[in-house]
Order: structure tokens, then sequence, then C-alpha cells
């Protein structure tokens, strides 16, 4: 008898993958990035290079990495399937694609009014709407109402 949890709910590979490889490439881009905004450190802190580094940094990097850990992680803690692997590659999508118009937007900022700030925006607020749907949709189903089950939904969002 094995002991620990059970990967048999875990998603496919399909799923998660795709957020650590867009969190790995991110991270990547965000070391070169570095390079060009290196001058602007020393200046003021709302630089748009910098502006845009940050946003590949905390959305690309490290909010990716944690899409696709707590896709993971919730339906194995939780012991039932993911709600919806389509809407979780979906959410992937919307976020990645996202991200990406928003940096360029934000590298490329001529203070007037940009369209693709307004766009990236908007599909990264779509984003996690429906990642939060997904979970919250997820642990609905669930059996078992354990404290750790709680727990990391509240993490999940930033509650604790």
């Amino acid at each position: 008898m094995q002991a620990g949890l059970s990967t048999k709910n875990a998603p496919s590979a399909s799923v998660v993958l795709p957020h650590f490889a867009f969190g790995a490439v991110a991270f990547l881009v965000s070391s070169v990035m570095l390079f060009f905004v290196a001058a602007d450190l020393t200046g003021h802190y709302s630089g748009t290079h910098l502006l845009s580094l940050t946003h590949v940094l905390v959305l690309g990097w490290i909010s990716m990495i944690i899409f696709g850990s707590l896709y993971q992680l919730i339906p194995v803690v939780m012991e039932v399937k993911l709600y919806s692997e389509k809407l979780a590659i979906a959410t992937f999508v919307l976020f990645g694609a996202g991200l990406i118009i928003l940096s360029y937007s934000f590298w490329n900022f001529t203070y007037s009014h940009n369209m693709g700030m307004d766009i990236g925006g908007t599909l990264l607020l779509v984003a996690v709407i429906l990642f939060a749907l997904n979970a919250i949709k997820s642990a609905a189903k669930t059996e078992r109402r354990p404290l750790k089950t709680g727990s990391l939904l509240l993490r999940s969002f930033g509650c604790c």
C-alpha cells in the first residue's frame, strides 16, 4: 500500500507543462531584457522599460509557474479532476498573449493612448478570472473538506 497523495486525478501534461515552459522562457527573456535596462535601474522606478521587465518577471515567470503548479496541485490535493482542461489551456493562451502584448506596449510606450495596453490588460484580467473559476469549480466537486483544501484555495488567490 502506497502512502501519500494519489496522482490519478492529475491533469494531462498538456495542461501543466506549457505553463512551466512559458515561465522558463519568460525568465530567460527577462534576463536578456535586464542587459538593455541596466542603465535604467539607477533612474526612476517607473520607467517604461522597467515596467515591461517587471511584468515579464512577475506575470510571465512567477505567475505562470504558480498557475501551472496550482493546476497540478489542486486536483491531487482535493482528489478531484480539474473542472475543465480546455478552460485551463484557454487561460494559458489568454494569459500568455496578454502578457506579450502588455509588455511590448510598455517597452514601446510613447505617453499617448496605447491600445496594446488595453488589449493586453483585458486578456490578462479575463485569464485570471477564468483561472479562478476553474479552481473554484474544481474545489466545489471535492468530497473531502480538510483544512488544507480551504487553505490551498485561499493561498492560490492571495488571501493568506
